[in-house]
């Protein structure tokens, strides 16, 4: 049996990990859960959630996506599509950041 890993995100900033213990294992056992924040005050996080089987993180993202935590609405998926839409964006404005830099604060010689 392969476990399923979730991204779930727009985490409100007071979420533990048991609330959200609490609210997956409706779909079914949960293996591990790992809550991440950016360290900034009041932003939103996300989390990783390792369901035990495929059929519970379906079951999960069939009822928890779009759900209300704490006024916040979650997002769930599965982890792959996520990470790599993540890191797309992540990269986008690396080379964004870094064009603004080039064009406006240090001139071409």
């Amino acid at each position: 049996m392969n476990s399923v890993k979730l991204y779930v995100g727009n985490l409100p900033p007071n979420v533990c990990d048991t609330e959200l213990q609490k609210m997956f294992e409706g779909a079914g056992p949960v293996q591990h859960i790992a809550i991440m924040f950016d360290g900034l005050p009041g932003t939103n996080g996300h989390a990783v959630v390792e369901m035990m089987r495929a059929s519970d993180a379906s079951l999960a993202i069939e009822y928890l996506d779009g759900a209300q935590l704490d006024g916040n609405e979650l997002v769930v998926s599965y982890l792959t599509s996520q990470v790599k839409g993540a890191k797309q964006s992540a990269l986008g404005h690396v080379l964004s950041a870094k064009q603004n830099l080039d064009e406006h604060h240090y001139p071409k010689s």
